[in-house]
Order: C-alpha cells, then sequence, then structure tokens
C-alpha cells in the first residue's frame, strides 16, 4: 500500500506538472497571438504605402 507522504508528493507532482503545462500552453497561444497582430499590422501598412500620397 502506497503511504500517505508517498500519495501527497505524487499528487504535488502531478498538480505541479500540469499547472506548468497550462503556463507554457498559455504563453505560446499568446505569442502566436503577438506575432498575427504584429503581421496584421505591417500588412496593413505595407498595403497603405503603396497606395501613394493622397492627391487633392
Amino acid at each position: 500500500m502506497v503511504s500517505a507522504q508517498r500519495l501527497a508528493d505524487l499528487g504535488y507532482k502531478a498538480v505541479s506538472f500540469s499547472l506548468m503545462a497550462v503556463t507554457v500552453g498559455a504563453s505560446v497561444m499568446l505569442s502566436v497571438r503577438v506575432y498575427h497582430v504584429f503581421q496584421h499590422r505591417k500588412d496593413e501598412q505595407q498595403a497603405g504605402d503603396s497606395l501613394g500620397p493622397a492627391r487633392d
């Protein structure tokens, strides 16, 4: 039979690992989102620059 201390250690490690995995996953998703936002802004700026200056 598993002792209470061993069970508590395994539970702690499992919770710690799951929180770490969630943190890493959220960081990756945030990084991808920020990359897409900046890429979209750059594309919009390039599209605006290619139109040339406005004339009266």
